[in-house]
């Protein structure tokens, strides 16, 4: 009987989907990681990848099995907490790749930008369910947006432009989820696809502008609104090249190579032209492990983060590649589905953050790889090496692990 009722505990309570997919996908990271500095003067990122799996392991399982009520607690102290270390690594940071983003405790390297991301997902998870919010009014949507934008700016002083395009999209996919105003949403989402556009054409801007122009008039909103949205629309097309030479030198190159990869193959193209070669090197089955060419004669720079997703698919090929996909998809989908479950609105709000944060990264790292999106800086959930980083993910997990086991509580 005991046997019994425990078995059907576990079925009920413990998602073995999100767990597996979650562990899988560390170990693959951690055998990246070991392959692509094994033998190089790095190869001590694999034991404090390593001793960072076995902490977030940990803290996946704490948090699955704490109370529900506690990350409701702690959001805003959290989310106030990760301020003040965004502002401290400003202060007495260590600077590494051009950025300011770490600061050094007890000889290991913590950096705030990755807790911050978790931090405002559970403070904006709190903002929009406690007393009634309409992401509709402005005053709401004002607040939501700022909650979102002070650490933003903090982490772009650092400067990390890549990581706060993370935030951006949390701020999108939170308000999807929690009814905001799809019209506000189609011109948010609309001014990017723009600008990407008109960086790659003249005629691919004024096909896109007129599809985002068209979807405004579609919503049949107030004139002066429709007007504005539209202005918008059409204002992002025909500045999106002045904006372009007013950013920085190195910004620019990451746009050029991006559309043209081949123009400079030795410099700013290189990383991007490699990271192509490693992932369709592999084939089918691949190489072998620890027989990538590109991964072990170090033709990629730091492919220990940013380009991870190049080791398993040059070692392993088209199966090992398409196992990390599967792996990430199964994970997301289990994550829409928890929150779509869940019967608490703080917690669905916060599982599909998490979701939605996993998703972009993901999607982004391994379109780096492929030549599909710039090089943004972003790393690869559970696989790119960076303690914080995969500490973060696995307390990501455990939260979407509680909200699993919790689904059925009203409050």
């Amino acid at each position: 009987m005991a046997k019994e009722v425990f078995s059907n505990y576990i079925r009920t309570y413990v998602d073995w989907k999100v767990i597996i997919c979650a562990i899988a996908l560390t170990v693959i990271g951690l055998l990246s990681v070991f392959s692509a500095t094994h033998d190089s003067a790095m190869a001590g990122h694999f034991t404090h990848q390593m001793v960072a799996a076995c902490i977030g392991i940990i803290l996946m399982f704490m948090m699955m099995f704490s109370s529900e009520r506690i990350l409701d607690w702690i959001a805003y102290p959290a989310y106030g907490f990760a301020i003040l270390c965004l502002i401290a690594v400003l202060l007495i940071g260590r600077s590494a790749y051009g950025a300011r983003a770490w600061i050094n405790i007890l000889g290991f390297s913590y950096q705030p930008s990755e807790f911050a991301k978790l931090a405002t997902i559970l403070a904006l998870s709190k903002f929009l369910t406690h007393s009634p919010r309409d992401l509709r009014r402005i005053s709401d949507l004002a607040i939501a947006a700022g909650i979102v934008f002070i650490p933003v700016i903090l982490v772009l002083l650092q400067p990390d432009a890549g990581t706060t395009t993370v935030f951006f999209v949390i701020l999108f996919g939170m308000m999807l989820w929690t009814g905001a105003d799809l019209f506000l949403l189609l011109v948010i989402a609309s001014v990017p696809i723009i600008c990407i556009a008109a960086f790659i054409g003249t005629i691919p801007a004024i096909v896109v502008t007129i599809c985002a122009v068209g979807g405004v008039f579609a919503f049949r909103r107030r004139f002066l609104t429709t007007i504005i949205a539209a202005s918008i629309c059409i204002v992002a097309a025909f500045s999106t090249n002045i904006v372009y030479q007013h950013i920085k030198p190195h910004q620019q190159r990451r746009i050029d190579v991006f559309l043209h990869p081949s123009k400079d193959p030795l410099g700013a193209g290189y990383n991007e032209l490699q990271a192509q070669m490693a992932v369709g090197s592999g084939g089918l089955i691949g190489k072998g492990f620890l027989q990538g060419t590109q991964t072990q004669l170090r033709y990629i720079p730091k492919q220990w983060t940013d380009f991870i997703y190049c080791v398993p698919t040059e070692e392993f090929g088209f199966i090992g590649g398409a196992t990390v996909v599967i792996l990430f998809t199964v994970l997301l989908w289990r994550g829409v589905w928890i929150a779509s479950q869940s019967r608490q609105q703080f917690a669905s709000n916060a599982a599909i953050g998490i979701v939605t944060m996993i998703l972009f990264h993901a999607t982004v790292n391994m379109g780096m790889d492929m030549g599909l999106v710039p090089v943004m800086g972003i790393p690869l959930p559970f696989l790119s090496y960076g303690g914080t980083f995969l500490m973060v993910d696995l307390l990501c997990v455990g939260i979407l692990l509680n909200v699993f086991r919790t689904r059925f509580v009203w409050r």
